[in-house]
């Protein structure tokens, strides 16, 4: 019985976890929108190193492109036009924390929400991401951004003008660091 019960929450714990890490990426389901990512790869041979598997949303489909296309990490719709430029991170595109996620524009960080509306302007030169229990991130203009040479998803910046920024965008320049 013990044994059974252990294995009951194994599986109960895997089901959970999967669902959580997959719905970072996920902003819509195919039902609320008709479409799917799932042939773009079939559809647009040599365009996408990956389709993330929860990629079905209502705006658009979660992708990583070859290195002949860019190899960005993006948002493209179901016809494989590039609807915004996510910013990478943990091998795939930022999680939508708090509603919001970064974007990239022109090199700078900006923030959209789960529709891809950009709702903070692309203007920062570092940023941090938001957390459900962190409703403020760091943020920096005229900063020069470290990457990790280990992984080089990893980043950290030095100098500049820094400061912390709520979820409307409004920030308190000079603020410490969270």
């Amino acid at each position: 019985m013990k044994k059974k019960l252990i294995a009951l929450l194994g599986i109960l714990a895997s089901v959970y976890f999967y669902y959580s890490y997959y719905s970072y990426y996920s902003i819509g389901t195919p039902e609320e929108t008709g479409q799917s990512c799932e042939t773009l790869e079939e559809r647009f041979p040599g365009k996408y190193e990956i389709v993330f598997p929860s990629g079905d949303n209502k705006i658009g489909c979660a992708v990583q492109m070859t290195r002949a296309e860019g190899g960005k990490m993006a948002y493209v719709d179901t016809e494989g036009n590039m609807l915004v430029e996510a910013f990478p991170f943990d091998n795939g595109p930022d999680y939508f924390k708090a509603g919001l996620s970064r974007f990239l524009e022109n090199g700078k960080v900006g923030f959209m929400n789960t529709d891809l509306k950009k709702v903070i302007p692309a203007q920062f030169d570092g940023a941090g991401s938001f957390d459900e229990d962190r409703l403020t991130v760091q943020v920096c203009i005229g900063c020069k951004v470290i990457r990790d040479t280990g992984t080089s998803e990893y980043s950290s910046w030095e100098g500049g003008k820094s400061g912390l920024m709520n979820t409307r965008g409004e920030i308190k320049w000079g603020e410490p660091k969270i």
